[in-house]
């Protein structure tokens, strides 16, 4: 069949909902939040209830922790390029059961050349804010592997040949000026032991992820960082004795 037959025969079977614009969105690769929008745009049309709807799209994101302890920000960092300096980067947040309570996470790969895959079989840092997340995801550690935890928080034996880094993050975060900043000195924690990128390359990306939409907390974003980069190198806290 030719193109200009195929164009007089065709007709549609679906189309794009009056009530659902036509723009594009953040939703990863695979996510279910944009096929959800398409049923819930047809069913208010068919009550004609669009003019007195309000939608909102929630896009919760959580490095492993609690659904609840903005695991996702550290990842998120990575992404500007003044940050990444160049390299290769992929963030893939959790999206699943987790994100509304329990064992979320999010991986980052960072590379010098292309990465052709997503999966992490052995992690050189892994961050965990609860003992469910490090019992999840420590077996992703090796020998070599950094380890960061919140001490007062995790209490699981890590493989030998981990360096652990174990301080009270949400006492430190609460220091700073809001104890939902666990996950940002955690961050700061694992720079000073792994100065992958410098300390002004993520306090720049720090402005950019946070300071756009929410500049009134990113001095408290920023001072998070520097104290857990600055407990780091002080010393590493106490963690369950390392087990084979």
């Amino acid at each position: 069949m030719t193109a200009p037959t195929l164009e007089r025969t065709a007709r549609v079977i679906a189309s794009r909902p009056d009530l659902l614009e036509d723009r594009a969105t953040h939703y990863c690769p695979g996510c279910g939040h944009g096929v959800v929008h398409r049923p819930v745009a047809e069913v208010l049309g068919e009550l004609r209830l669009g003019p007195r709807t309000i939608a909102v799209a929630a896009m919760p994101s959580s490095c492993p922790g609690s659904a609840a302890r903005g695991c996702s920000l550290p990842g998120r960092s990575w992404r500007p390029p003044r940050c990444s300096r160049g390299r290769e980067v992929l963030w893939i947040p959790s999206y699943g059961p987790e994100m509304r309570g329990g064992a979320a996470g999010c991986t980052v790969i960072v590379g010098d050349e292309p990465i052709g895959s997503p999966v992490v079989d052995r992690a050189d840092v892994v961050i965990a804010l609860t003992t469910p997340s490090l019992e999840k995801h420590g077996r992703l550690l090796g020998a070599g592997s950094l380890l960061v935890v919140d001490g007062n928080l995790v209490t699981a034996p890590v493989p030998v040949g981990v360096e652990v880094v174990a301080l009270p993050l949400t006492q430190l975060a609460r220091t700073a000026g809001d104890d939902r900043l666990v996950s940002v000195v955690a961050l700061g924690a694992m720079l000073a032991r792994r100065p992958i990128v410098s300390l002004e390359a993520l306090r720049a990306a720090l402005s950019r992820v946070v300071g756009v939409k929410h500049p009134e907390l990113l001095e408290a974003d920023i001072a998070a960082l520097e104290i857990g980069l600055r407990e780091a190198m002080v010393g590493t806290g106490d963690l369950v004795t390392a087990t084979a």
